[in-house]
Order: structure tokens, then sequence, then C-alpha cells
């Protein structure tokens, strides 16, 4: 199990896949001692909670080690954040994955995003800081998707609200869907890219509606259909998403 299982799930929401690093990475050199200390430390997580199978690993001396190096090595813009995630990880370790409260899980996920970004910033290994990069890209995109498939669902749930009201989606317009949820951006037409709030409606009949929403390169669908199958999900490469074309191929999840 990765650390996106291992703090995603049930810590973050949702944030990092690690790939495995390249071999002979060279040495770390001409950095403060601070810096260089906290990028080891940050290598030795990953390459941990990579290669652990379940939070409880980190009982053991290794894993121990590895939160204590985590601490007592964060340079000082990086000691709020250290602390903030080993307190996470030690927590889950010691009372289960849902021993964080909401609040606490959102901590977290910024803790472990400050630490990743401060170390691609900062790490003097142009090989490590390259690979904290690429895993912190990974992340923002993982991110990015799970707010446009956020939106959908929080589109969809007020969309079944007006058929519940009317028994029919035509009355599920733009209009009325804003009005519903003003937090997000309904139009009839194609999304803007890169809005993960903008959200294209296609009522297809009085029986199913169709929605869309994207990141800017990847668009998400969902359909529901009052007389069945019931919600379904598509997504595909696009920057403007449009609900009257979405893919042919619908599944049960995204």
């Amino acid at each position: 199990m990765r650390i996106s299982r291992l703090l995603t799930a049930a810590v973050l929401t949702g944030a990092l896949a690690l790939p495995a690093l390249p071999a002979g990475a060279a040495p770390i050199r001409d950095a403060k001692p601070s810096t260089v200390a906290f990028c080891g430390a940050m290598e030795h997580f990953v390459g941990f909670m990579r290669n652990a199978s379940a939070p409880s690993e980190l009982r053991g001396r290794k894993g121990r080690k590895v939160l204590a190096d985590l601490t007592h090595t964060a340079p000082r813009p990086m000691t709020k954040s250290a602390k903030t995630l080993v307190f996470s990880l030690a927590r889950m370790r010691d009372h289960g994955k849902h021993a964080l409260t909401r609040r606490q899980q959102l901590a977290a996920n910024d803790a472990l995003l400050s630490s990743v970004r401060f170390a691609a910033e900062h790490c003097p290994n142009a090989t490590q800081a390259r690979e904290f990069a690429q895993l912190l890209s990974g992340a923002k995109t993982r991110a990015q998707d799970r707010a446009a498939q956020s939106s959908l669902r929080n589109g969809i749930t007020n969309a079944k609200g007006i058929f519940t009201d009317s028994d029919s989606y035509l009355t599920a317009t733009v209009a009325a869907l804003n009005e519903a949820e003003p937090t997000l951006a309904f139009t009839d037409g194609a999304t803007v890219p890169g809005s993960v709030k903008s959200v294209s409606v296609h009522i297809v009949g009085a029986d199913q509606i169709v929605m869309a929403a994207g990141t800017g390169t990847t668009c998400f669908y969902i359909r529901d259909s009052a007389n069945g199958p019931g919600t379904e999900f598509a997504s595909a490469p696009g920057s403007a998403c449009n609900a009257a074309t979405p893919p042919l191929t619908w599944t049960t999840s995204w």
C-alpha cells in the first residue's frame, strides 16, 4: 500500500502516489545542514511509506526514526508542518485511520504538501528535488480531479432534488441549479477551461440529465437516468467540457 493509501485515503482525502525513485542519486552537497538533513529525512519518509503496508508499521524502530527525523531536522519554516504531519501519522498509527477529525485531515494534507513543496524548492540535490517536484505535481493533479468530481456530485445531488419536486429533469435548468447551488457556476454550454467550479448541464429528457466538469486537461462526466440504470460516470481528455457531447462509455465510478 502506497502513501496515497496510507495518508490519502486515511488522512488526506487524496494526495500523493509515489513512483519509484531513481537509483544512484548523487549525495547532497553545498547546503545548510538543516536543509540537507530535512531533505534526507523526507527521502527516507517517502521510501518508508512507499514500502509500508499499514500505518502500524510506524510502530517499529525504523518507523519511529522516520517520524522523529522529520521533526528534528525540519528547518524553521517547516517546523509546524513537520510536527502536524508527524502528529497525524502517529495518531493514525496508534488509534486507526479514522482517528483524525475532518479539520485534522485537512491540516495533515496541507502539512504534507508544504513539506513536499519545500523539498522540491530547496533540496540541493537536483535529482532528489526533481523527484519531489514530480510528487507535488501529481498531488496537484489528483486534487484538481477530486475537486471537479466533487462539483459534479454536488451538481447531480441538487438536480435530483429538483427532480424529486417535479418528477422531471426538465425543471433542472441552469437557472434553477445556480439558485440551488450558488457555489457552482452551471452553464448550458461548455465549461470554462481549468475552472473546477464550472459545470456544464445537458437535459436529455424528463428522465435523464448529464453534467460535465473539468480541470483543464481532463473532463469528467456524470449522468442520472431516473428510470435506470441510475447514476453513471465517465471521463475523457479535454479542456472545455460539454455535457452535450459525453463519451460513449459509462461506468459505475470514475
